[in-house]
């Protein structure tokens, strides 16, 4: 018996906008997955399989680079619709054109099988091998998803229900001639452009109910973003900031809660952030506002451009971190740092800047962490602070940058000045925050006492919010700061990084300055 002759109809004609600036370089379906072009692996699989032909319908900007990824196969058509005509419609009219463009109708027999497949769809295993003798969908239980609800018989498809969660529509179907025309001709009669391709079966209810109704274990994964890549482990940071730059380099960056590189990136040096684990609690809207005012009005930070996960600023080439030796010798460009953050205290807040609630953050860090799961701080310790906070949290407010280690107070030596980098903990409190955080932070760093750096404050810090700047105001805000920043070590430690030393550390520096424990 002669083997039937199988088909793939590939949907390339999006433009990727969640997963900028990746497709800035390359189209959603072509980015390297284990150093493989993503629909190229798809095709492979199915090639395993014994599929015949494969007809691949893309943009007319981007027919070129498919043509070349696919260049070395000879059983691939690469098909096309203009950008003007395409954009602002749905995968509805891409489907119509393919299968008109790739004359499928003309080529499967009764026996054959096309597979309709999103090209941003990474398999885990090869689905080509397994038997389909009916028109399906290939689903997979997931949630918040259009989820198929199966007839008594459990056969076949009965309706829809979207935003649901069940075995779900996923980015591959099955089809049989017979339903295969029937799709077509409904899409060629849609009632819009803006529609999804499953929109037309799902209001053709013949159609609908002639599809098969299969339960099946995950075989695949979708990547919408950055974040689905790192998260679903199909590229690594090191990966992501080496395909962005300009010459596949990437030097890894000293960094805490993301991770950060220096490349190049369209002709220019810049630090590549990409966003760490454990990050949901950050405001990325609000740390961009702030980083924009900073660089723009007051000029005290470096110009950074955010492209959805992905942060870019612009690398200050001959600079430095401000050191111990600056600090004990009280260089000038020590008393800069002091300027700056006058400078940042003293400026008005913009419009949309929020007050940061440090109380609910604090609640946000046990409740990743685990109440129960608390190492180091007990009850008690923890009810006094939280009280500490809510009676000293208005005190002075002003924009704040939050995380004021040295590697963030960078030293401008061809302009001599400093730039304050990192925004991503930045909002409206106490100004007293900085105060307590730079002499926490330094402490830590360089083993110089906290109430040194208190001592330095009062010389030459002049921000005209703070009336009296007191020593014992910002020794209790230095614990604050401790307190809250081990409360995030238990978080970042729940979400699979060792931050157990820290937290303890944290925890008993801001135990020994505020004079002593609160266990009852």
């Amino acid at each position: 018996m002669e083997k039937s002759r199988d088909f793939t109809l590939i949907l390339a004609s999006g433009i990727g906008q969640r997963l900028r600036p990746l497709t800035d370089k390359t189209h959603k379906a072509l980015i390297p997955i284990n150093g493989i072009p993503n629909l190229c692996r798809t095709v492979e699989m199915a090639n395993e399989a014994g599929v015949t032909h494969h007809f691949i319908i893309t943009l007319e900007s981007e027919l070129q680079n498919f043509e070349k990824s696919f260049s070395e196969f000879n059983n691939v058509t690469v098909l096309s619709l203009r950008d003007e005509y395409i954009r602002g419609k749905n995968n509805s009219v891409s489907l119509e054109s393919l299968i008109s463009q790739s004359f499928i109708l003309d080529l499967i027999d009764e026996d054959s099988n096309v597979f309709i497949i999103d090209s941003d769809t990474y398999l885990i295993r090869n689905i080509f091998k397994e038997k389909t003798t009916e028109t399906q969908y290939l689903t997979q239980y997931r949630e918040n998803e259009w989820v198929l609800i199966p007839d008594s018989n459990r056969e076949n498809v009965c309706r829809v229900e979207k935003s649901s969660t069940g075995y779900a529509m996923s980015g591959i179907s099955v089809w049989k001639m017979k339903q295969l025309k029937q799709l077509y001709k409904d899409l060629q009669s849609r009632k819009s452009d803006d529609l999804y391709y499953d929109d037309v079966i799902i209001e053709d209810e013949d159609l609908l109910t002639s599809l098969r109704y299969v339960e099946r274990e995950q075989f695949m994964l979708e990547y919408d973003s950055v974040s689905d890549l790192l998260s679903q482990g199909m590229m690594t940071p090191d990966e992501i900031a080496r395909f962005l730059s300009d010459d596949n380099k990437a030097v890894s960056l000293k960094s805490m809660t993301n991770s950060s590189f220096l490349i190049n990136y369209n002709n220019q040096k810049v630090v590549c952030r990409i966003e760490g684990k454990g990050v949901e609690f950050l405001d990325r809207a609000q740390e961009k506002l702030i980083t924009d005012f900073a660089s723009t009005e007051l000029q005290i930070s470096p110009m950074s451009l955010f492209v959805n996960d992905i942060k870019f600023t612009k690398f200050i080439e001959n600079s430095g971190a401000l050191s111990k030796h600056h600090i004990l010798t009280k260089s000038d460009i020590y008393l800069k740092f002091f300027e700056t953050l006058s400078v940042l205290h003293d400026a008005y807040i913009p419009d949309k800047v929020k007050f940061i609630n440090l109380v609910s953050e604090v609640r946000e860090y046990e409740k990743i962490a685990g109440f129960e799961n608390s190492a180091v701080w007990s009850k008690d310790e923890t009810e006094f602070f939280i009280n500490l906070i809510q009676e000293n949290e208005d005190d002075s407010a002003s924009i704040v940058h939050r995380d004021l280690v040295t590697a963030n107070i960078l030293i401008d030596r061809d302009l001599n000045c400093i730039k304050l980098i990192d925004w991503e903990y930045s909002g409206v409190l106490s100004v007293y925050w900085d105060l307590g955080c730079f002499a926490s932070e330094v402490e830590l760093e360089f083993g110089i006492p906290r109430t040194e750096i208190f001592e330095d404050f009062l010389c030459f810090y002049s921000c005209r919010r703070v009336e009296d700047l007191s020593v014992q105001k910002m020794n209790l805000w230095s614990c604050i700061v401790d307190f809250v920043w081990s409360k995030w070590a238990e978080a970042k430690t729940a979400k699979g990084e060792d931050y157990r030393d820290y937290a303890k550390l944290r925890h008993d520096n801001a135990i020994k300055n505020m004079g002593g424990n609160f266990n009852g």
